[in-house]
């Protein structure tokens, strides 16, 4: 009996182990992370060019400073978001306002103001 036991605790922690080395999280409470990271950058040449643009528009522009130069530039299927940190809420405007002119007002702003 104490056999038939141990195995079949065996099996179910097998089991389990499965699931979670699958992935399988349909237990979890908790939410995925759905925010656009730089990683989630689009690998249509349209999307790369588009990033670049804006990527090089921020750069040239002497009043942004480092941290905003620095920001993710994500674009996927021509929609462009914006992610990080900025020196000022004038520079996050600023910043905002060359990616909408680039991309045709196609942008999500997830920049914020550093206190």
């Amino acid at each position: 009996m104490n056999f038939r036991h141990l195995f079949v605790g065996l099996l179910i922690s097998a089991v389990a182990c499965t699931s979670l080395a699958k992935g399988d999280d349909s237990y979890s409470t908790t939410k995925k992370d759905t925010t656009t990271t730089a990683t989630d950058q689009g690998m249509k040449e349209t999307d790369t060019i588009l990033t670049r643009a804006i990527r090089e528009k921020i750069n040239s522009d002497g009043s942004v400073s480092m941290m905003g130069k620095n920001i993710t530039i994500v674009s996927q299927n021509g929609m462009v978001t914006l992610k990080g940190a900025v020196a000022s809420q004038n520079e996050k405007n600023k910043i905002s306002k060359i990616a909408n002119e680039i991309s045709g007002n196609k942008v999500t702003d997830q920049m914020t103001v550093k206190k």
